[in-house]
């Protein structure tokens, strides 16, 4: 389990998010291959099932947003709707998780980032303003 921790952020989040404009085939033919080299040529070969996806997703994600302050709850709920689906998605029944994990991580960004820029303008939430139109 140790080598799997270790293992996992090296290659898997490098191969999902490797950049967001990258073409999804391209994505996906390296997690087949991936998936062949896991299953056939790694000196403990684990089976490419549910349950190494399941932890695959939970590091994911822990990976994308390590302080819990990028994504919101109904993000993850929403990605984790794929968490027992990844290894059907690698023996081709569909391939949308890349596209919905990069196009949310994504919106998390940008919301993230005004969050910044309007901070920085100086609002505060706990400062006294009064209003003048009443």
């Amino acid at each position: 389990m140790l080598l799997m921790k270790r293992l996992l952020p090296g290659v898997f989040l490098p191969l999902s998010l490797q950049s967001v404009v990258a073409q999804s085939a391209s994505v996906q033919q390296q997690a087949i291959i991936l998936k062949r080299q896991i299953e056939r040529t790694h000196y403990s070969p684990w089976p490419v099932d549910d349950s190494l996806f399941s932890t695959i997703f939970s590091t994911f994600i822990k990976l994308l947003d390590p302080h819990e302050n990028i994504l919101l709850a109904s993000d993850v709920t929403q990605l984790s709707a794929f968490r027992y689906k990844l290894d059907d998605e690698l023996n081709g029944k569909s391939w949308q998780f890349y596209d919905l994990a990069s196009s949310v991580y994504q919106i998390a960004l940008k919301i993230a980032d005004s969050i910044i820029q309007f901070k920085r303008k100086g609002f505060f939430f706990k400062k006294f303003e009064p209003r003048n139109d009443i």
